[in-house]
């Protein structure tokens, strides 16, 4: 099965909303990253982009 292309992206955001994001992945045995693109497609979506759900991580969830 081939990986999408995934790139890698520098976001600056408030230290609590990342230890929010952590604490969130965690609870839900995600990586932080997969919750981002998550959260970002949603985002998008509620916007009108057209927008393909995230493809599953290289680990596998």
């Amino acid at each position: 099965m081939t990986r999408p292309a995934y790139v890698q992206m520098a976001v600056r955001v408030p230290r609590d909303l990342k230890a929010q994001m952590e604490k969130l992945a965690a609870e839900e045995r995600r990586h932080v990253s997969e919750l981002v693109r998550e959260l970002l497609t949603e985002g998008m979506k509620d916007r009108g982009a057209p927008i393909k759900p995230p493809a599953p991580s290289r680990s596998g969830g």
